[in-house]
């Protein structure tokens, strides 16, 4: 069957709008892809640790006697459940949905604005790979495996940074510096085209909110996952056998790292 004509690109304009918002969807949906699979790791270790002290023993009895005066946020009870396993493959599919989009109105931008990053490439690919699922040996899948340092479903990690793709593969912290960078080139974009681009992110949208003298504090709403300040957090005196033992799981963890 013949295709239609090919349609009309949007205005620049209204490109550069929406990509803004798709900037905040990058940001939103790192941190989201972040969390998720730093709870992951936390949960392996918890898994492990229940299970070598499970079994029967001095040793044993006595770390499992020490792990119950702690507040339950302090044990080792966090599961990796299969859920949780899926959470973490659908954030990382959607911040690749978001970086696409962020591709798109950069493409957009004035020859002069432009900007640019190392494996955009391989992150249009990838996230071509996620959308076509239903297919076998497709575009996407071609197209991988003419970048053999880039594996799909593959995420590397360390205590500072993750890799989308493997070892080889593009850092979460360069999407996050990329996503700034785009965001100043397409509100200057704006800017130069006579639109004001959104500035006051945690401005009230409703007319007359933000005049409103009480209360006098207000939540405002972000992408981030509220976090509990380290000096709120309980603690408890550990027994020693147990401070040796974190200590030698943490020396592995960072034996395992190659990017450290």
């Amino acid at each position: 069957m013949a295709r239609g004509p090919a349609p009309a690109p949007a205005p620049d304009e209204d490109v550069w709008l929406r990509g803004i918002r798709w900037v905040q969807a990058v940001r939103m949906q790192a941190d989201r892809f972040e969390h998720a699979l730093r709870e992951w790791e936390a949960a392996l270790i918890d898994a492990d640790l229940r299970n070598r002290f499970s079994q029967e023993g001095e040793f044993a009895r006595s770390w499992r006697d020490s792990e119950d005066l702690l507040e339950l946020g302090s044990q080792a009870v966090r599961v990796p459940t299969v859920l949780l396993a899926m959470q973490v493959a659908a954030e990382v599919d959607f911040l690749l949905v978001a970086v696409r989009n962020v591709l798109r109105a950069q493409h957009r931008l004035p020859e002069t604005l432009r900007t640019a990053m190392t494996g955009e490439d391989e992150l249009k690919a990838l996230r071509d790979f996620v959308e076509h699922f239903d297919e076998v040996d497709g575009r996407a899948a071609h197209t991988l495996r003419g970048m053999p340092h880039f594996a799909p479903g593959a995420v590397s990690t360390t205590g500072k940074d993750i890799w989308i793709g493997g070892d080889e593969g593009v850092p979460l912290s360069r999407i996050r510096a990329w996503a700034i960078r785009v965001w100043r080139a397409l509100a200057e974009a704006l800017t130069a085209a006579g639109i004001d681009p959104p500035r006051e992110l945690h401005r009230s949208m409703v007319d007359g909110d933000e005049e409103l003298p009480w209360p006098a504090i207000r939540l405002r709403y972000d992408w981030t996952i509220p976090q509990v300040p380290e000096e709120e957090w309980p603690t408890q005196q550990m027994p020693d056998e147990l401070e040796d033992l974190l200590a030698e799981q943490f020396h592995k963890i960072r034996m395992r790292d190659a990017h450290e």
